[in-house]
């Protein structure tokens, strides 16, 4: 899609610039012009769309620098997920910085940042021959609870879960103080555990908390419905959504913080640079073709303009002008 834009941008960019030069071509054909006038609207004409031309070929120019000299660089999740092992990332921005960062296991730091490789050799994505991502190893939910450490090294359940035994243990939060009532009993404090005591009384794999809780589920073992969550292969390649990529399935947006130079060719010129101009050539693209329809309304004849117009007879067959929005009250 960038391809066919930037291509069809570059043709119009060269067709007006050739009128710009030759003086020649239906983008002077306008009627009504004040006879006094004729000969420096053609001049100022000539101007401007040597203006416009020129900018829109810069334009076209940059944007292609944008697509094809770049790549995303420093890899992050930008929404909560679980990773492969059931643990949970919340992720969260800082509005006024803009920064990601994100909370395991109590612990808030900045968000990690992995290369395309590294995404690899952490098992977060398996990509084909060509590149397309076929599936992501991360979950926006999970059928294991969240949880979390408090300031003492104690580890306590966030979200509700139900037990080995199938019983429900509802969780809740009122101003970052967490509940849980379990059963039909009263509702109490949330159960706090240990490291060690956590470790064994819900069965993790290895000691460093790195493995899923195996006897606790978000999902109810009593009820036939399958709350848990599958994944799906993927559909679109992990570069081609600029900056994001998902599934068509659960799984969180990954995304990027830089983009990097592909090769040595204009690598003196940033990424943020190359954003600026595209900006800066679509502004100016935008004021010159104001400016040369503020210039043919300018010089237009009004009055013979009415007379043709209620004589229905106009000077040519051509239009008045591309630009010519005027409406036709006067007609009959």
């Amino acid at each position: 899609m960038n391809l066919l834009f930037i291509l069809f941008l570059g043709a119009i960019a060269v067709y007006v610039l050739y009128a710009a030069i030759s003086g020649k071509g239906r983008l002077y054909n306008a009627d009504f012009i004040k006879e006094a006038l004729k000969a420096k609207f053609h001049k100022v004409m000539r101007l401007m769309y040597l203006a416009l031309g020129l900018v829109m070929l810069l334009e076209a120019a940059v944007m292609a620098g944008q697509t094809y000299l770049f790549e995303a660089d420093d890899y992050f999740v930008a929404e909560s997920y679980y990773d492969a092992n059931g643990h949970y990332y919340e992720i969260t921005m800082d509005e006024d910085t803009e920064t990601y960062y994100q909370t395991v296991l109590g612990e808030t730091t900045p968000v990690r940042l992995y290369t395309y490789e590294e995404m690899l050799e952490q098992d977060f994505i398996e990509v084909d021959d060509s590149g397309n991502v076929t599936d992501i190893y991360l979950y926006k939910t999970s059928t294991y609870p969240a949880y979390a450490k408090d300031s003492d090294g104690n580890y306590y359940f966030t979200e509700t879960y139900y037990d080995a035994d199938g019983v429900r243990h509802r969780i809740t939060e009122d101003d970052g103080v967490y509940s849980e009532k379990v059963g039909g009993n009263a509702e109490t404090e949330v159960i706090k555990y240990t490291e060690e005591e956590f470790i064994a009384t819900f069965e993790f794999n290895e000691t460093d908390l790195s493995k899923p809780v195996l006897n606790v589920t978000k999902t109810n073992p009593n009820s036939d419905e399958d709350e848990s969550t599958t994944t799906a292969a993927a559909s679109t390649s992990l570069l081609s959504c600029m900056g994001t990529t998902t599934t068509e399935t659960n799984n969180p947006t990954i995304s990027y913080l830089t983009m990097a130079h592909k090769s040595d060719f204009l690598s003196s010129i940033s990424y943020e640079t190359f954003s600026t101009l595209n900006i800066v050539f679509m502004v100016l693209s935008l004021v010159i073709l104001v400016a040369i329809f503020v210039a043919i309304r300018l010089m237009t004849d009004k009055e013979k303009k009415n007379k043709a117009r209620v004589t229905n007879t106009p000077a040519s067959g051509l239009p008045s002008s591309a630009f010519d929005f005027d409406e036709d009250d006067g007609e009959k």
